[in-house]
């Protein structure tokens, strides 16, 4: 028998009969049948309250014993996870969260039916050697182990991997350079401007702009794309433009880009005719 006071996308509140009277409170969730105890009592009711609770709080899924969860399953609910937490202000998602599937993917290939709660250092480098197999280079590595990490702190702030697993795995250091056998990457040096003025012949005007303005302004091509009238304040000699979304957003950071009158000169002929907002 359900409780007509809850919703229909919510577990009801349900009553089990007894012949001997004192009948059960119980909610089923995911299949799984939870008692309460007497029905209609203040006990079951906060019971059921709870258990509801912290079932929508970990995004529809039951809470298992942390010495029972297994890597697949924890990667699986940090999948879920990642996908709502990692959103841009907007709320469009943000590619954060894909950058966790390299991890997952050899995580569940060398790990996937063991118990999380069972994952200490040597597994962490085991999984780090194949990183090194792959041939990425020592920054990545480290930045990826460092995802794996955040993977098994997520579990235990959830309570699901018991606190000493993230505890061992903070005593594993990164990869020193000259101490290990991952390739350093090449550091990132600018294009040569005369590889930038070949490509204008076969590029349209919009493109060669952005163009000009990254080189001008130091800013993100994606920064340019989205560049609207209202953002740009224009009652100075050196124009602020304060994007609406950017690379650090989501610390609390502002974003101000100073365009001088060499940019400006690229702007000016797209900014006729248009609306505040386009």
């Amino acid at each position: 028998m359900r409780d007509s006071k809850t919703t229909s996308n919510t577990p009801s509140y349900c009553r089990q009969k007894r012949p001997t009277g004192s009948d059960l409170a119980f909610v089923d969730l995911n299949g799984q049948r939870h008692y309460l105890g007497v029905y209609d009592s203040p006990e079951s009711r906060e019971k059921y309250h709870r258990l509801l609770a912290e079932w929508t709080a970990s995004n529809g899924f039951l809470k298992p014993k942390a010495e029972e969860l297994t890597v697949d399953e924890l990667c699986a609910r940090f999948l879920l996870h990642a996908k709502i937490y990692y959103r841009r202000p907007d709320g469009t998602p943000s590619p954060e969260a894909k950058n966790f599937d390299p991890i997952f993917r050899l995580l569940c290939q060398l790990y996937g039916g063991e118990k999380a709660s069972a994952f200490g250092p040597t597994a962490l480098k085991a999984v780090r050697e194949k990183m090194i197999d792959k041939d990425w280079s020592r920054h990545h590595v480290n930045k990826q182990v460092g995802r794996l990490k955040m993977i098994l702190k997520w579990g235990v702030s959830e309570e699901i991997v018991p606190a000493c697993v993230h505890q061992a795995l903070l005593t594993v250091d990164g990869l020193k350079r000259g101490r290990c056998r991952a390739r350093e990457s090449e550091a990132i040096k600018p294009v040569p401007e005369t590889y930038i003025e070949a490509i204008r012949p076969h590029i349209c005007d919009q493109v060669w702009a952005i163009t000009q303005l990254q080189l001008l302004t130091g800013a993100r091509s994606g920064e340019l794309v989205i560049l609207r009238l209202c953002d740009l304040d224009r009652a100075r000699p050196v124009w602020i433009y304060h994007p609406p979304t950017h690379k650090t957003a989501h610390h609390g950071h502002e974003r101000t880009i100073y365009v001088g009158p060499k940019a400006q000169e690229v702007l000016l002929p797209f900014l006729e005719g248009r609306n505040a907002t386009d």
